[in-house]
């Protein structure tokens, strides 16, 4: 299962380099022990959910991160949701009882150096064609794990088409 590692966490592995001690630095790792079996059907749906809409919703929505951090924290969303009805007049108690819920789970998804872990998704067009040169060169398995090529492909098979 992959894991988002941030701040020196990240920074443990020995390729990378930091002028700041690692603050706001994300990662991806794979841990092939990592995760429950409930966690690891979680997470094939999202796969599954995402490769199915892919080209309706063009991100992610980041939502292995939030799954990962919301079960690390044992997440529980106790303060009630606010319903409205189309017409109906929003409350003081409404919106801060809404502030006061969003706040509490956007907390939850801070990361610990305070942070807040995010898809990049601007220069991704890269990644076809350095993965093609790495393929031609023979490096490709040199630089990626089995796993990482498992993911490349993933990425590569969902992006709509244009894209790169």
């Amino acid at each position: 299962m992959w894991r988002l590692r941030t701040g020196t966490e990240a920074g443990q592995d020995p390729h990378l380099f930091s002028t700041n001690n690692y603050l706001g630095r994300q990662i991806w790792k794979f841990d092939a022990n990592a995760g429950s079996q409930e966690e690891l059907a979680e997470v094939e749906e999202a796969r599954r959910n995402f490769t199915d809409n892919r080209t309706s919703f063009k991100a992610s929505a980041d939502l292995l991160w939030r799954m990962q951090f919301l079960w690390e924290k044992k997440f529980e969303q106790k303060i009630r949701r606010v319903r409205l009805d189309d017409a109906e007049k929003i409350t003081h108690e409404d919106a801060k009882t809404t502030l006061r819920r969003g706040l509490l789970y956007m907390a939850a998804l801070q990361a610990d150096d305070g942070h807040w872990p995010a898809e990049n998704s601007g220069c991704m067009f890269f990644i076809a064609p350095f993965v093609i040169c790495f393929y031609i060169t023979g490096h490709l398995n040199e630089i990626f794990s089995q796993e990482h090529r498992k993911e490349l492909m993933r990425f590569m098979y969902v992006l709509p088409s244009g894209s790169i």
